[in-house]
């Protein structure tokens, strides 16, 4: 019972990351800069124009956050965008 439980978290914990690396570096190459990413992979005009986007954006923010500060303290990854801009990214 204990071995089905490790392996069911660690399941859980590998899918965690797995996500966090897929949605960070999916939108980072989206974006065409590596430094930042939107938890929501499209392009800065879709989420500018969508509050939907935006607030999926935000909590995901929050969900991903530890392994966010892992990767960004450890490994070098990118920043998360912590406000939407008005207009384009320049």
């Amino acid at each position: 019972m204990k071995k089905r439980i490790a392996i069911g978290l660690v399941l859980i914990v590998c899918f965690y990351v797995g996500t966090y690396f897929v949605l960070s570096r999916t939108s980072s190459a989206l974006l065409k800069d590596p430094r930042m990413f939107y938890y929501v992979p499209c392009n800065e005009d879709h989420i500018i124009q969508s509050s939907l986007l935006q607030h999926t954006h935000f909590a995901l923010s929050y969900v991903f956050y530890p392994v966010w500060y892992l990767d960004h303290t450890f490994f070098s990854g990118p920043h998360f965008i912590t406000g939407i801009p008005m207009s384009g990214l320049e």
